[in-house]
């Protein structure tokens, strides 16, 4: 009898496996589109980014550590695949099947030939990100799982074995060039499910609409008829 229990789970979790990553590969979901103000320079901390953009979105990035030119790398697109690299590193980027926007199932960041990590994403009915599972992560022997709950004002972070409540202003997070769930300060949110560079790919669902509630000393800026984000915490913006 325990062993059929044991068989009977092991079916359980094949099938579904089979419904998140394989029978589901051929329905074409209708997202709504989402547009992201195209940022020519994103600077935060000691890294600048420049990007540039062609009709599919962002076209390459020239990075830069310190004010000293580190590389300059070009993003292909492909059917259902994304390609590019940053600093050295490749990321191969799995989109869903879909029509309107674009949106992130997989991404596998590779060192050479040695792969470094992989992140699987799942979202909710209203296309937000919901959960992701990081495999490879620093410091972690197993996958990491993280998952977001949105009540309100309020965004709700678990990233692995501790939660986070990230609270959001009134203010309106225009162009959506803010990477919102950054401000947590969660390490696995912020260095691996959500790239604060291939943010701007606009892969990642639907953006979050307002800004987060900064500590004290950090500001919000915006340009002088107010219709674009300068400056949020530590990041910074150019058009």
């Amino acid at each position: 009898m325990k062993n059929l229990s044991v068989i009977f789970i092991k079916s359980m979790l094949a099938l579904c496996v089979c419904i998140l990553f394989a029978c589901g590969k051929d329905r074409i979901l209708d997202l709504p589109s989402i547009d992201i103000d195209k940022v020519s320079k994103c600077e935060r901390d000691s890294i600048m980014m420049l990007m540039s953009y062609g009709k599919e979105g962002v076209a390459s990035y020239q990075l830069f550590v310190n004010g000293v030119a580190k590389s300059i790398e070009y993003v292909r697109y492909k059917p259902g695949v994304i390609i590019c690299s940053i600093n050295g590193i490749n990321y191969n980027i799995e989109l869903f099947n879909s029509k309107g926007s674009s949106r992130v199932e997989r991404i596998e960041a590779r060192d050479g030939k040695s792969k470094l990590y992989d992140v699987r994403y799942w979202f909710d009915d209203e296309n937000r990100l919901s959960m992701a599972l990081v495999g490879g992560a620093n410091g972690y022997d197993k996958p990491v799982v993280t998952t977001y709950k949105y009540e309100g004002n309020t965004i709700t972070i678990w990233d692995g074995q501790k939660h986070h409540k990230l609270e959001l202003s009134s203010n309106d997070n225009l162009g959506y060039v803010c990477n919102v769930l950054d401000f947590a300060g969660e390490y696995i949110t912020s260095n691996y499910v959500i790239h604060p560079d291939l943010y701007f790919l606009n892969i990642y669902g639907m953006p979050i609409g307002k800004l987060p509630v900064l500590p004290d000393g950090q500001e919000v800026a915006y340009t002088n008829d107010h219709q674009k984000i300068i400056r949020i915490g530590k990041y910074s913006y150019e058009y």
